[in-house]
C-alpha cells in the first residue's frame, strides 16, 4: 500500500485542477526506463549480509529480524458481518498464555504484539527474552489455524530510520519466455520443484508460482537462481511489505482496551473537539486555503475548534498573495475550472469507506461488463478477493478509539489505556508521562487513520463533496473516485500489480499511489510502464515517502510516475 503513505498527493489533485492530462511527448521528459543508477546507492553499497536480494543486476542486502516472525493463516470463510482479525485475536490470547505459563507473571503478556495484515497474515514481535522465543514459536506452529511460520526481513543497513517489515511467503513471481507452450512451460516448473499458484491477472504473461521443496529464507534464494533459467525472463519473491515503521510504537490489539464509560467534556490538550459544532469545516481546511486559519491561529486566544471555525468564517476565505501560503490554492480555481467533473481516479490503498456521506455520491460505479469479478459495483478488494472495499460492520466501532485520540485529556487517555500505558513505560522507562500520552494518541491515529482508514482520508483529500454542513471538501469535489483496496496494512507486489491493471481496465484516468517502499520491484515497474504505453493519457503518482529523504521510494522512483511530496502551514 509503507510501505509508506503520504497523506496528500498533492500532484494528482493538481493535475485535475489543470484540466489537462499529460501529453505522450511531455512524458518522454520522465524518461523512458528506469535508470539503475536512481536506486538508493545506501542500498547498493552495503557490507555482506545473510541475505541478497536481485534487482536488475545488483545485489540489495536483507536482514531476517530475530524479534519478528510472521504468520500466514489457514483459509478462513469471512463476510462482511464477522471480523476477520478472528485468528488474530486467538493468536494474541494463545501467545498470553504462553508467556503467562513461561515467565510465571502476567506483566510479560503484553510483550507478545500481534498485528493483522489483511484477512490471511499477523505479524508477530516477539520483545521477549531471546531464551523464550523458542518457545512462543512453537506454540505458534502448534495452533490449528496456522498454517506457516514465515520470516521477517529489512532492508540491511538502511540510511532510514523508519526500516519497514517485509514479509517473505513462499510465493514467488515469475516471467516466462513469451514462445513457452502450456505443456513447456508446465515441464519447466516440475523441472524446478515449482508448483503453480495462479497467473497474474491483467498480465498474461505473469504467474505466482512455490517451491516444493524449500520455505522460509530459502524461497529468496531459489527467486534469485530462477533468473538464470533459461526460458524464465525474470523472477522475483511476492514480498508483502507492511506500513508498519520500526521506530514506531505500535498499538497492542485493543482487546479490553478502551471499554470503561468515557467522562462527559473531556478536552483534549489544546485544540478542543466539540461534538455539536455544526458549522461548516472548509474555512479550517488550510491546504485548500490557508489565509484564513493561518490568520486566525493567531489571533484567537483560545483555541477551540468552534472559535477557531467562526474566525475563519468571517474571513469570508479571502485569500492573501502572502508568500508563506502552503496551500494548493483550491478555493480559487474552482471559479475556473470544472471541478473535475469527467475524471475518474483510481485510490489504490487501504480500506476505502466509500459509503461515507462526504464520498458516497463521488463514487464511481463500474461498468462490469468482463463480469471477471463476481458482483462489482463500488471497486474491487483485492487483498480479501470481494466486491465492498469498506470496514467490517462489526470493526466500524474501531472509529472509537480515532475519536479518543483527539477528544480526551491526558488523565482520561492514561486511564482508557493502561495496557498501552504500562508497555510504553516499560519500553521506555525514561519517558514522561506527557510524552507516552502523546504516543497513546499517535497510535491511536496512526491505527485508525494511517492503517485502517488511510485509503477513505486520501479519497476524501480529493473528491470529498459534502451533503451537509458538517463534511469536508476535497480539492475536486466533481471528481470520481474508484476504491481499490491493495493492502491492509500490507501490501504484496501481486496485488499492487493487479489493483494497476483493474484500475486502467475500468477506465480509470489518474492512478493515485499513496504508498510506497524503499526496496524496488521490477515487475510492479514493467507493469506501470507498460500500463502507460498503452495509456499515453493515463497519470499515475506516488507518494515520495514520508522519512523527509531526498532519496525517492518505489514507485514514486520510477522515471514515468510524478513524484509526490506534502507539506504543513509551518
Amino acid at each position: 500500500m509503507n510501505t509508506r503513505l503520504s497523506l496528500i498527493s498533492v500532484s494528482t489533485i493538481c493535475l485535475i485542477l489543470l484540466g489537462n492530462f499529460i501529453s505522450k511527448e511531455n512524458k518522454q521528459l520522465y524518461g523512458a526506463s528506469l535508470n539503475t543508477v536512481s536506486i538508493q546507492k545506501t542500498l547498493l553499497a552495503q557490507n555482506t549480509t545473510q541475505l541478497e536480494y536481485e534487482f536488475l543486476g545488483q545485489k540489495i542486502p536483507l536482514t531476517v529480524k530475530k524479534d519478528t516472525t510472521a504468520v500466514l493463516f489457514k483459509p478462513q470463510k469471512i463476510d462482511r458481518s464477522s471480523s476477520s482479525d478472528l485468528y488474530s485475536i486467538q493468536l494474541q490470547e494463545a501467545l498470553a498464555d504462553t508467556t503467562r505459563s513461561t515467565n510465571g507473571s502476567s506483566e510479560r503478556e503484553s510483550q507478545v504484539e500481534i498485528t493483522p495484515i489483511g484477512q490471511n497474515y499477523a505479524l508477530v514481535q516477539l520483545a521477549v527474552e531471546d531464551e523464550d522465543i523458542s518457545v512462543i514459536e512453537a506454540n505458534i506452529q502448534q495452533q490449528e489455524y496456522v498454517q506457516e511460520v514465515l520470516p521477517v526481513l529489512t532492508i540491511s543497513n538502511s540510511d532510514s530510520d523508519k526500516a519497514r517489515d517485509i514479509i517473505l511467503p513462499n510465493e514467488i513471481i515469475v516471467s516466462f519466455d513469451e514462445k513457452l507452450s502450456e505443456a513447456e512451460r508446465k515441464a519447466l516448473l516440475k523441472e524446478q520443484n515449482l508448483e503453480l499458484i495462479r497467473p497474474v491477472r491483467f498480465f498474461p504473461s505473469l504467474y505466482v508460482v512455490k517451491s516444493l521443496t524449500v520455505s522460509g529464507v530459502e524461497v529468496l534464494q531459489v527467486a534469485n537462481e530462477l533468473n538464470s533459467v533459461t526460458s524464465i525472463k525474470s523472477a522475483a519473491p511476492n514480498f508483502i511489505e507492511t506500513l508498519i515503521e520500526e521506530t514506531s510504537t505500535p498499538t497492542p490489539l485493543l482487546i479490553g482496551e478502551g471499554s470503561k464509560t468515557q467522562k462527559e467534556g473531556s478536552k483534549q490538550d489544546g485544540l478542543t473537539i466539540n461534538s455539536s459544532h455544526t458549522n461548516s469545516l472548509l474555512p479550517i481546511q488550510w491546504h485548500l486555503n490557508s489565509s484564513p486559519l493561518t490568520s486566525c491561529l493567531n489571533t484567537v486566544q483560545i483555541k477551540t475548534l468552534e472559535r477557531i471555525t467562526e474566525c475563519s468564517k468571517n474571513n469570508n476565505l479571502v485569500a492573501t498573495n502572502s508568500n508563506s501560503r502552503t496551500d494548493v490554492r483550491a478555493i480559487e480555481s474552482w471559479q475556473n475550472n470544472n471541478q473535475g467533473k469527467g475524471v475518474v481516479v483510481a485510490v489504490i490503498d487501504t480500506l476505502i469507506q466509500w459509503d461515507h456521506s462526504d464520498l458516497i455520491n463521488n463514487t464511481y460505479l463500474v461498468d462490469n461488463k468482463s463480469q471477471k469479478f463476481k458482483g462489482e459495483s463500488r471497486g474491487w478488494d483485492f487483498v480479501e478477493e470481494d466486491n465492498d472495499t469498506r470496514l467490517e460492520a462489526d470493526r466500524v466501532d474501531i472509529i472509537r478509539h480515532f475519536r479518543n485520540a483527539f477528544i480526551l485529556d491526558s488523565a482520561m487517555i492514561k486511564w482508557r489505556y493502561p495496557k498501552a500505558f504500562l508497555e510504553i513505560k516499560k519500553k521506555n522507562p525514561n519517558a514522561s508521562e506527557i510524552s507516552i500520552i502523546r504516543t497513546i494518541r499517535r497510535s491511536l491515529l496512526n491505527q485508525v487513520a494511517g492503517r485502517l482508514f488511510h485509503g477513505t482520508t486520501v479519497a476524501g483529500v480529493i473528491a470529498a463533496n459534502p451533503q451537509d454542513s458538517q463534511g469536508v471538501y476535497g480539492i475536486v469535489p466533481k471528481a470520481k473516485i474508484l476504491p481499490v483496496t491493495a493492502g491492509a496494512p500490507g501490501f504484496s507486489a501481486v496485488n499492487l500489480i493487479e489493483s494497476l491493471g483493474y484500475s486502467v481496465e475500468q477506465g480509470a484516468n489518474i492512478i493515485n499511489l499513496s504508498l510506497g517502499s524503499k526496496l524496488p520491484n521490477l515487475f510492479i515497474i514493467n507493469a506501470i510502464q507498460q500500463l502507460l504505453r498503452a495509456n499515453p493519457n493515463l497519470i499515475i503518482v506516488a507518494a515520495s515517502g514520508n522519512d523527509n529523504s531526498n532519496a525517492l521510494d518505489y514507485p514514486a522512483a520510477i522515471p514515468e510516475v510524478i513524484a509526490v511530496g506534502a507539506t504543513n502551514m509551518e
